[in-house]
């Protein structure tokens, strides 16, 4: 099995940096009560996340605001 690549190393690091930011800010908010607002902050992160793979730009932004709008309401 070769190698882990240089810039996958580094998305590797990226991401991992971004997961823990994102998990900070959302356990601040909760921690200050501002659950109206991270809880959809990090919905639709989470939902971006899940649909980066679908082809059509428009179909990500429609699922995106559906579940923006949704999360919010649920908020």
């Amino acid at each position: 099995m070769p190698a882990p690549s240089a810039p996958a190393l580094a998305w590797g690091g990226v991401s991992g940096i971004g997961s823990a930011v994102g998990t900070l800010a959302l356990y601040l908010g909760y921690g200050h009560g501002q659950l109206a607002v991270a809880g959809p902050l990090f919905a639709v992160g989470a939902a971006a996340l899940l649909l980066h793979e679908l082809p059509d730009r428009g179909q990500r932004g429609l699922l995106l605001g559906a579940v923006a709008v949704t999360a919010i309401v649920l908020a």
